[in-house]
């Protein structure tokens, strides 16, 4: 069954990205974009959607293989089209969609130093790719927008190594937001070129967890093209994940969790082991002995960068979500506070909070 819940609301307002879609050819007789009451209206056949993948060039090589990183993306946009109709774009970056590893713990009994489990690669992914777990693409295909999956790299059938939505992660969806305004490349399976001839150059990015945290990666890049993000209980500053005043702490219980078991658990391309490096590195720099607020964790501090945010911005956040915290949320909205005091960033901002879980919204990871 298909939901459609926090996110069909929170991107409703999503109906401004529409805006000049309308083609000449559109008449009375042949569905196009229909706007009432201020929302856009089911007009389109979700059966006879075009569903196509692509795979979008980055300018990272974060595998060390000496060839870019390509994002694995798949397409769901109304067959119109192929006949001159454009639309926005609304897209889901996930490690989710093949799965998840099951990486060892960190020992966490008190000794004299913190101590990192041992940890050798695992031999494949764990299942085959699957994009069923995207809910809500009957919704928006339906009502003129095109519907984007991408396996953040190092994920799925993506190229790349995860970590945990490190600088590498952030490009490959700014390079997914580029592609539909046509400033990247992207490929079919063939190595054929691709363009999203189709696109309106206008992109949400949306989801919960992990989901929710790469729209804000994103949006911290800058990338023009990126209108709104929705992140639902995203993690703002990843030090305040895992550390607390130079403490090591685990989210909601799960003693001996980290950084690096995040991006492990994740790992889930064809030949993982050529991330053991990454992995190996990451373990170092997340620096499990001191608790030190370093490079690795400015690096993934989006609430810092938030005067680089051109996208509007709905938070929201469960008051009993004891994995990713309310203060995650705060942060961001104390770091967007300040970018629009000082006129640095254009983003406007809303946020939301209930007694739930981050589970309650988005689906739920595997």
């Amino acid at each position: 069954m298909r939901l459609t819940l926090l996110p069909v609301a929170a991107l409703a307002g999503t109906v401004g990205l529409v805006a000049g879609t309308v083609p000449a050819f559109a008449d009375a007789g042949r569905p196009h974009i229909v706007v009432k009451d201020g929302k856009t209206q089911p007009t389109f056949s979700f059966k006879d959607a075009i569903r196509e993948k692509v795979f979008v060039e980055t300018n990272v090589d974060s595998d060390g293989d000496g060839e870019r990183d390509r994002v694995s993306v798949y397409i769901t946009r109304p067959k119109e089209t192929t006949g001159g109709l454009k639309v926005a774009s609304i897209l889901e970056g996930s490690p989710y969609y093949a799965g998840l590893q099951d990486p060892p713990y960190h020992p966490a009994d008190v000794t004299d130093y913190p101590r990192l489990a041992p940890w050798t690669p695992p031999p494949g992914p764990p299942a085959p790719t699957s994009y069923s777990r995207v809910y809500y693409d009957n919704y928006f295909v339906s009502r003129g927008y095109a519907v984007l999956a991408a396996d953040t790299l190092g994920t799925g059938d993506s190229d790349g190594c995860p970590t945990a939505v490190g600088p590498n992660e952030a490009q490959g969806m700014k390079s997914v937001v580029q592609w539909l305004t046509g400033k990247a490349t992207a490929y079919d399976a063939q190595g054929n070129k691709i363009s999203a001839g189709w696109s309106t150059g206008n992109v949400a990015m949306a989801c919960k967890s992990y989901d929710g945290t790469l729209p804000l990666a994103a949006a911290a890049t800058g990338v023009s093209g990126l209108k709104t993000v929705v992140s639902i209980s995203g993690v703002s500053n990843w030090y305040d994940e895992y550390r607390a005043n130079g403490g090591v702490v685990a989210p909601d219980g799960w003693e001996g969790e980290d950084l690096d078991l995040h991006a492990k658990a994740v790992l889930s391309r064809r030949d993982p082991a050529v991330c053991a490096p990454v992995m190996h590195d990451l373990e170092k720099k997340m620096d499990r002995v001191t608790g030190d607020y370093n490079r690795t964790w400015d690096e993934r501090n989006f609430a810092k960068s938030a005067p680089h945010f051109k996208a509007s911005v709905f938070m929201t956040s469960g008051l009993a979500d004891w994995n990713v915290k309310p203060i995650q949320m705060s942060l961001l909205w104390d770091g967007l506070k300040k970018a629009a005091s000082t006129e640095s960033s254009g983003s406007t901002r809303r946020r939301t909070t209930s007694r739930w879980t981050s589970a309650r919204a988005c689906g739920s990871n595997p």
